[in-house]
């Protein structure tokens, strides 16, 4: 382990590699041995990381790898809304970097887009799951910070990096400095959701939906559903407006119209 650790906010530990297979495995590892909730794993690379569905996630040296280990209070429905907060938190700190205008939307379920390229993806893994709650969540997040790797699944989607995206004469941000911003946003949505639940994260999440009024269609494992996006229902499932009546998309990939992108 190496010793050079991001600041965090109060109530966060850093505990930060040089490689491993995955930070969410070792986040969750280290929930199952007794770390205390607000546990940071950050690696410099990853030779097993893994997005939605176990897809590879590329991890080439440069770009942030960390997981968030944490006990939140709800049901596993209403824990699996954090997903949108970690979103949010990706797109303010990418905000924060690059200036207020700039381009970041927010892709259902789970990625980070800025001027209509990758970003940044989201892996939520839960342990423990009851129907009362979780034992623990590991929050995985990766953002392009300064490497853009070629995307070769993922919706007909380019990548981009933060360095690319950077306004000229603006030194680049170190992975540390991205990493403190994110857990620093990150952990006022938290505690906001955890205060006032679902309704103020759903709002900064709508505020940037990518493709929000654009056909999109819903890939399902048994069918595809192709509709208007119009809206996320009250615990943040995607919302399409059909010839046949409204349709509620739970689980499934996006993939847009090209006017959406």
């Amino acid at each position: 382990m190496t010793t050079g650790l991001a600041a965090l906010p109060p109530g966060y530990l850093a505990r930060c590699y040089a490689e491993v297979g995955s930070t969410n495995e070792v986040a969750m590892e280290l929930l199952r041995g007794g770390a205390p909730s607000g546990t940071v794993v950050q690696a410099a690379a990853q030779s097993g990381g893994r997005g939605r569905d176990g897809r590879r996630w590329q991890s080439p040296s440069g770009n942030l790898y960390a997981s968030l280990a944490l006990r939140p209070p709800g049901r596993p429905g209403e824990v699996a809304q954090l997903s949108f907060a970690s979103a949010v938190a990706v797109a303010q700190t990418a905000e924060l970097f690059l200036g207020a205008a700039a381009p970041v939307s927010l892709k259902w379920p789970n990625d980070v887009l800025l001027a209509g390229h990758k970003l940044a993806g989201i892996l939520l893994e839960s342990d423990g799951v009851r129907p009362d709650g979780v034992d623990g969540l590991v929050i995985g997040i990766g953002i392009n910070v300064a490497v853009s790797p070629v995307l070769t699944a993922d919706g007909g989607l380019s990548s981009t990096c933060l360095v690319e995206r950077m306004p000229t004469g603006v030194e680049p941000p170190s992975v540390g400095a991205v990493l403190g911003t994110l857990v620093g946003c990150f952990d006022g949505l938290y505690r906001s959701w955890c205060n006032g639940g679902f309704a103020p994260i759903r709002s900064a999440w709508m505020a940037r939906a990518h493709g929000l009024g654009r056909q999109i269609t819903a890939r399902l494992p048994r069918e595809s559903i192709r509709g208007r996006f119009v809206d996320l229902d009250p615990g943040g499932a995607l919302i399409l407006e059909t010839p046949a009546g409204r349709h509620v998309v739970h689980a499934g990939d996006v993939f847009f119209d090209p006017e959406a992108c």
